[in-house]
This record gives structure tokens, C-alpha cells and sequence, in this order.
């Protein structure tokens, strides 16, 4: 495979891992953020694999060169090791990048949507205080209470549903 052959078929394959990562990411709105941390690192790892260095005229070492740092090479492949050291670096930088990317993406999302949720009405002051009365009685002024669609200060009647105020 020619190099330029080589470099389109990885770029397709981090396309198509960075595709699946969002699809889970996704779908994983439950899962918490070390399972996530544990995905972009598998997924920053085999990126890291596939982009690690080459040797001229021989290519890239195989998998299990790369995760034993070299240490089963010997005879004049030993000239080899260090190559096979950096692909290793390669491989955990790219772990450690994916399991941080991943896992800040859901700290940040997980912190929207608290931010969010903390907006609303339902998650204001206790009931029983005056904080919350006032902010009921804010609420119920400017939104049905059967509908939910905004009211103006002077309306009696909501325009939606007809719902008496108050």
C-alpha cells in the first residue's frame, strides 16, 4: 500500500472511530464519566496505534512490538527499539488525550445540564419559606398553571387554555 493509500485509509478509520465515539457518547447520556474516560482512551489508543512513526524500508512495527516497547527484538532488529519505544509513547499519549477529551466533554456536559435544570422553577427555594413563596407567587403571575404559557401582569384568564389565574 502506497503511503498516500495508507494515510487516506487511517484518516478514514479515526473518521469513522471519532463517528462511533460521538454515537455512544450519545447514547451513553446515563453513563457516567469514567465510562466515558475509558472510551476516548480506547479509542485515543488504537488513534495513537495507527498513527505511530515508521521505520524506512521496513514500515510500521506490528502491535506487539509496539506494546512490549521492543523488548522481544533481537539480532540487528535491535536497532529497531527505539522506534518501537516511541510508537509505544504514541500509543498512551493518544490514551491519555482521548480518556481526558472524553471525559472533560462530559464533565462539561453534565455541568449544562445541571446549570439548566437549575433554572427552572420546579428547583427553586423549599416550599414553606418566603424566598419560595415569593417565587411561587412570581411564577404562578407569569405562567398558567394548567398550560404553562406565559402571562402578562394584567391578564386574568390564560389565552391559551382559559385557565383562571392564580
Amino acid at each position: 500500500m502506497t503511503g498516500q493509500i495508507q494515510w487516506a485509509v487511517y484518516g478514514g478509520i479515526a473518521a469513522a472511530a471519532g463517528v462511533a465515539a460521538l454515537l455512544v457518547a450519545t447514547k451513553l447520556k446515563t453513563g457516567g464519566v469514567i465510562g466515558l474516560a475509558l472510551l476516548g482512551a480506547l479509542l485515543g489508543a488504537v488513534l495513537g496505534f495507527l498513527f505511530r512513526p515508521d521505520v524506512p524500508l521496513v514500515g510500521q512495527l506490528p502491535l506487539s512490538v509496539v506494546v512490549s516497547r521492543g523488548a522481544s527484538l533481537n539480532g540487528v532488529d535491535i536497532l529497531l527499539r527505539s522506534t518501537a519505544e516511541e510508537s509505544f509513547n504514541y500509543l498512551v499519549i493518544g490514551a491519555i488525550l482521548g480518556a481526558v477529551i472524553m471525559a472533560g466533554a462530559k464533565s462539561i456536559h453534565q455541568q449544562k445540564t445541571s446549570a439548566t435544570a437549575a433554572a427552572t422553577p420546579s428547583n427553586a427555594a423549599p416550599q414553606g419559606t418566603a424566598a419560595s413563596q415569593q417565587v411561587a407567587a412570581s411564577a404562578s403571575s407569569a405562567f398558567c398553571t394548567k398550560c404553562g404559557a406565559g402571562l402578562g401582569p394584567d391578564v386574568v384568564f390564560c389565552g391559551s387554555c382559559g385557565t383562571r389565574r392564580g
